[in-house]
């Protein structure tokens, strides 16, 4: 009997994470949800390997306040009824980007990248979460070392992201990436 897509896929990242210590037995595991294909895909693949890896799994979603209203409320409501759907606890949080680019002299995607993890590390550590998985796969790590090879990067610009990683910000949860396994096709 041939496995299906999803059970190829579980079986390839549970082997990742078990090889490489993305994510250890025991843990309580937040997963920065946005709605997308991965982060989605990644929640659903942990919740069904939760048992299997021994993990505790919540979700908790950050509002950029760069799209309309509309366009946040039902990716947020699509967030949430997943999380309902498989019991799993949800939280939100939003942030002004585009403020906090201006009065820090940042891009958007910097500043929205520095309050999402800043907030992804508050929810981590009320939850006594030690580490946040992110839906990162082997496209984004294309992606990021191209940026930074053309970006005339050092050797050391050169090293890719790994499965598990300490906090970006500093302090913090750790950081797990248990989908560099796959390629988003």
């Amino acid at each position: 009997m041939s496995l299906s897509f999803w059970q190829r896929i579980e079986n390839k990242v549970f082997r990742f994470v078990r090889d490489t210590q993305a994510l250890r037995e025991g843990e309580k595991v937040l997963v920065g949800l946005s709605g997308g294909p991965d982060s989605s895909a990644l929640l659903l693949i942990l919740i069904r390997l939760r048992r299997a890896l021994g993990l505790e799994v919540a979700a908790a979603y950050f509002d950029h306040r760069l799209r309309p209203p509309e366009e946040i409320a039902e990716e947020m409501g699509y967030c949430q009824a997943l999380c309902q759907q498989w019991d799993v606890p949800f939280w939100t949080g939003a942030g002004e980007v585009r403020a906090y680019a201006r009065s820090h002299r940042l891009s958007l995607e910097e500043a929205g990248r520095l309050l999402r993890y800043q907030f992804l590390a508050q929810q981590a550590v009320s939850l006594g979460a030690s580490v946040v998985a992110v839906g990162h796969t082997m496209t984004d790590q294309a992606e990021t070392v191209l940026m930074h090879v053309l970006q005339g990067t050092g050797l050391d610009g050169l090293v890719a992201m790994r499965p598990r990683s300490f906090w970006p910000l500093g302090e913090g949860p750790q950081l797990a990436r248990p989908l560099l396994c796959l390629r988003r096709e």
